[in-house]
């Protein structure tokens, strides 16, 4: 029964930012336009332990997916990002291995399946270097996500008319579940792909 209430409370955060804000009086090339939403690619790992009765257990669990269904626009002027009409499912395998005192002791798949509902939202943004950007809310590109997203920084890069942004980060935080406190590390890398209209 422990394997399985950590498994399901590993299961990663759609998307985690990390912060690289600068102070830059440069002037860089602008990227404002009416952009189609195409996907987004990411790679997660999420890591719950906690320790109980001399006994460490842990759950590590590992998602790749690549976005379907994708729907939404981003429209970029001098210094906002409206994002409309936001959305896209998940439909993928996680593996996840269960470990007690760092021992391996069960590896096992299960389906992971969500679906994102369209979402508008809007930020204003500052590009900081040519390959860095700051935006004020985040949650412009997680969609109808739960997920509290302060202001954030991340990369950039044009590709033909292809515009990617590129988020990556750690989180560790610790949560309690059944009166236990358990430590939740949880590792992104996505990429979110939008095409020039």
């Amino acid at each position: 029964m422990k394997m399985k209430s950590l498994f399901f409370l590993s299961f990663p955060a759609m998307l985690l930012f990390t912060s690289c804000k600068k102070d830059s009086n440069e002037t860089f090339k602008p990227i404002s336009g009416s952009y189609k939403f195409i996907k987004l690619v990411a790679n997660t790992i999420s890591t719950m332990s906690y320790t109980e009765a001399g006994t460490l257990y842990k759950t590590v669990t590992y998602t790749e997916y690549t976005t379907k269904n994708n729907a939404g626009r981003l429209e970029i002027d001098g210094s906002n990002m409206n994002s409309i009409g936001l959305a896209y499912s998940v439909d993928t395998t996680a593996k996840a291995d269960y470990y007690e005192n760092n021992k391996l002791i069960n590896s096992f798949a299960i389906p992971f399946q969500t679906n994102v509902p369209a979402s508008d939202g809007v930020s204003d943004y500052k590009i900081i270097t040519n390959d860095s950007i700051y935006v004020s809310d985040g949650l412009i590109f997680s969609g109808s996500s739960p997920i509290s997203i302060a202001p954030t920084g991340f990369k950039y890069r044009t590709e033909g008319d292809k515009l990617i942004f590129v988020f990556g980060g750690t989180e560790t935080k610790t949560i309690q579940q059944q009166g236990i406190n358990m430590k939740q590390e949880v590792r992104v890398s996505a990429e979110m792909i939008y095409q020039k209209q």
